[in-house]
């Protein structure tokens, strides 16, 4: 009913502060409107927080733990993430541009992961 309204009546009525229908002002600059990517849209409408990284490089959200790069060590990062698919999460700077991608710890391969033995720098008994 409100479709038939649309295009029966208002977008064919002259308009008093264009003097013109509605249909012929969308048509006067058609070919100026452009229209975004998916991509862009769906980055319109993440949800955004901020993440305190923690000593061992991760952050959490929502019970997620995610790993993020090391430089971040003890910093406050801008998160923005999908709330449908927390598989991944965006890090962005201070002026709103994408700096890294990041995903959640899949702890079951993390913890099959072969670590190397650390080595010890520092000598016993005051050695050099």
């Amino acid at each position: 009913m409100y479709t038939q309204y649309l295009n029966s009546s208002y977008l064919n009525t002259t308009h008093s502060a264009i003097d013109m229908t509605p249909r012929e002002r969308f048509m006067k600059d058609y070919n100026n409107i452009s229209r975004k990517s998916d991509d862009e849209i769906n980055e319109c409408f993440l949800h955004k927080t901020t993440r305190l990284v923690k000593s061992d490089s991760t952050i959490s959200l929502n019970s997620i733990l995610y790993e993020v790069p090391q430089q971040f060590i003890k910093k406050y990062i801008n998160i923005k993430y999908n709330p449908e698919d927390l598989s991944q999460l965006f890090i962005y700077n201070e002026r709103n541009q994408r700096l890294h991608t990041v995903k959640a710890i899949d702890k079951i391969s993390n913890s099959k992961y072969k670590r190397q033995e650390l080595v010890n720098l520092y000598r016993r008994d005051g050695e050099n």
